[in-house]
């Protein structure tokens, strides 16, 4: 499920163009209905929509980036994250990346997304147009019975602008509480 998801994110990524439009912005939630929630900006020319799992799926408009983002209702993978989440999770992320043929080199490091800490496995793998494509997938404890993942895709050849365009949509992330 999430590696297909991935691997269609991957694909998505082909081209890089010219820098989003920053002029008209817009507020995203994810998932729309349900607390807690993601809540960010992206630029206005930005693409997103639910895959086929029910994540969701944001891609700039020039395609030099995409993020996918899932919310997990489930205290035992909330749990998961409570404490030293390392080893638990490297069966879980093990299973995405050798999945979606991602090489890491057992990078991982200690991360903060919407003001959770969390942990961040990354690696490169390469897209149906045979380009190498950085891969990043966040995995972050949301409260005591939700679990958050945040999955990034960038070109090798993504520009400065575009970088700094992806860096204020992940410094705008926020969650809600849960209801």
């Amino acid at each position: 499920m999430k590696v297909a998801r991935l691997s269609v994110l991957i694909a998505a990524l082909g081209m890089a163009f010219p820098v989003a439009n920053l002029v008209h912005a817009k507020d995203v939630k994810f998932p729309k209905e349900n607390d807690p929630a993601f809540i960010f900006t992206v630029p206005g020319d930005w693409k997103n929509a639910p895959d086929e799992a029910g994540n969701l799926r944001v891609t700039a408009a020039n395609e030099s980036c995409a993020l996918s983002l899932s919310m997990i209702q489930d205290p035992k993978s909330a749990r998961l994250l409570s404490g030293d989440p390392h080893k638990a999770l490297d069966v879980l992320y093990r299973a995405i990346f050798n999945g979606a043929k991602i090489d890491d080199s057992n990078r991982r490091q200690d991360v903060e997304i919407a003001g959770r800490m969390g942990t961040a496995y990354i690696g490169t793998t390469k897209n149906p147009q045979g380009e190498e494509v950085n891969v990043t997938l966040i995995l972050v404890k949301v409260d005591d019975n939700h679990a958050a993942s945040l999955t990034m895709v960038t070109t090798q050849t993504i520009s400065s602008e575009d970088r700094d365009v992806l860096e204020k949509v992940l410094k705008s992330m926020k969650f809600t509480e849960a209801k």
